[in-house]
């Protein structure tokens, strides 16, 4: 993580030098993520807020969308619910209007991943399920193999054994 951190250190300040404003957003975007894969939670939080802070001045809405999905991580660890799934709501918004397919069924993975947290299984099952149809339109295997284990999961917590085994 050392080598990543000073070349993520370093792109940040030329970008800072060249007021690139997109430059800073992604160096901080990274320097998050290496910092959340360090334990260092709320340095890394501090990171994607700046991110998200620059990408929403800019007007970059894809920028906006990756790291509101980004300081989701810290906001599930905290069990902060509410705020992550609003998080991800925001960045499904985004991904339906720029049409990006891929992080659109992320997205609802992610937000079917918290009503399986919070009990809500059937919100659960809508959620997967759409994540699923639409990496099976774009071709998408082990995104549709994760969509069929997570619905799997639900089918087998419910009891529904045989539909969790077709799943699996």
């Amino acid at each position: 993580y050392e080598k990543a951190s000073t070349c993520f250190e370093n792109a940040y300040q030329v970008a800072e030098m060249n007021n690139d404003l997109a430059g800073k957003a992604f160096s901080l975007r990274l320097l998050g993520n290496i910092k959340y894969n360090k334990n260092l939670y709320e340095e890394a939080y501090t990171d994607w807020g700046e991110a998200l802070r620059i990408t929403k001045e800019k007007g970059d809405l894809k920028g906006e969308a990756i790291t509101r999905a980004r300081l989701c991580t810290k906001l599930l660890l905290e069990g902060r619910y509410d705020e992550a799934l609003s998080h991800f709501e925001k960045s499904l918004s985004i991904f339906s209007g720029l049409d990006d397919k891929g992080n659109m069924s992320g997205m609802y993975g992610a937000i079917g991943q918290i009503y399986s947290i919070c009990g809500m299984y059937e919100a659960a099952i809508k959620s997967f399920n759409v994540g699923l149809q639409i990496r099976i339109e774009i071709g998408d295997k082990a995104g549709e193999s994760m969509a069929k284990r997570a619905l799997g999961y639900i089918e087998l917590v419910n009891g529904r054994l045989e539909e969790a085994y077709r799943l699996f």
